[in-house]
């Protein structure tokens, strides 16, 4: 069902759930190429499948430092979810950015890679 008439679901899904302009046409049709490989499709929504699963057993806990990057507008992934990512970090930093959506690597480039650096040499990233 996404990929009928293109995958334009999901390049729908894509330019609604982000800041007006994160995408191209150019974008869209590059990543269309990619979801047409035989198994991305499956393996983007497993990933999503298994975020929202519910375990009965306790998370895996991580140990290497970790950075949590989560846009406040994501309409995908709650702020719930953002506090369970980062309660598995042993050695965790999060950033909550209230002005970005699921796509604030693309969104907010500058801030992500300021963090990943300030968190990677030490230093607080809020």
């Amino acid at each position: 069902m996404l990929q009928r008439r293109g995958f334009a679901p999901v390049r729908r899904y894509l330019t609604e759930s982000s800041a007006l302009g994160t995408f191209s046409d150019a974008d869209l049709d590059r990543l269309a190429a990619d979801w047409a490989r035989l198994g991305v499709m499956t393996a983007m929504l497993s990933y999503y499948r298994a975020l929202r699963r519910k375990s009965r057993r306790e998370p895996t806990r991580v140990a290497p430092r970790t950075l949590v990057l989560w846009g406040g507008q994501d309409r995908f992934l709650s702020r719930a979810m953002f506090d369970a990512s980062l309660a598995t970090c042993v050695n965790g930093t999060g950033l909550w950015i209230e002005e970005a959506t699921h796509w604030l690597h693309l969104e907010r480039p500058e801030c992500v890679a300021e963090a990943i650096l300030r968190c990677f040499r030490g230093t607080d990233v809020s």
